[in-house]
């Protein structure tokens, strides 16, 4: 089943913001691997976006061209702020949430005003064929810089946390067995906990 551009967008987002939580959470020598997959996948979804959703937009509705190049202008702030993050050795922490907080405010504006706009301004099937074409630009963007393209499925895009994030808790919860645990076996020894 073809996922439309706004649920793949949606997803990708939500893939970021587990991607933050785990940067802040990582040692320094998890982290350098962490960062560079942000920073992939942030230009790998801003430049899907920018290659093809956007221009949908604007073509579809002349009258969102300012909040399309806004939220252009705010992909290359996160740019921007993620690499003075990732130069500081002295206050990475400081300078991530920074980028961190931007990039929060760009989902928020995007989510609220520009994917609505995209949805009431093109038909069902043009935000499949969007989704296509943002996918495959995304996967490429992605490939080019090493990293699997995995978005997840539409089911998993609710909050739920990953296996990886159950596992963290089960370990602060000093949970005995818990590398050989499923994700269902770790979900329910961590709500027993």
């Amino acid at each position: 089943m073809t996922r439309d551009a706004v649920s793949l967008i949606k997803a990708d987002h939500r893939v970021l913001e587990r991607l933050f939580e785990q940067v802040k959470q990582a040692d320094p020598k998890q982290r350098a691997s962490l960062v560079h997959e942000v920073e992939a996948r942030l230009n790998a979804h801003s430049r899907a976006e920018e290659e093809h959703v956007y221009p949908a937009l604007i073509a579809a509705d002349p009258d969102e061209r300012g909040e399309v190049h806004h939220g252009a202008e705010e992909h290359l702030e996160a740019e921007e702020l993620l690499t003075k993050a990732k130069e500081s050795t002295l206050n990475f922490s400081g300078k991530f949430q920074k980028f961190v907080d931007a990039v929060q405010h760009h989902i928020e504006e995007e989510e609220t005003d520009l994917l609505p706009a995209l949805r009431k301004a093109v038909s069902a099937d043009e935000l499949k064929r969007l989704g296509e074409q943002f996918d495959k630009a995304r996967r490429q963007h992605l490939a080019e810089a090493g990293i699997t393209a995995e978005v997840p499925a539409q089911g998993e895009t609710s909050g739920e946390p990953t296996k990886e994030e159950l596992y963290e808790q089960a370990k602060a919860a000093d949970i005995p067995g818990r590398s050989s645990m499923t994700k269902d076996q770790l979900a329910e020894a961590v709500r027993k906990a």
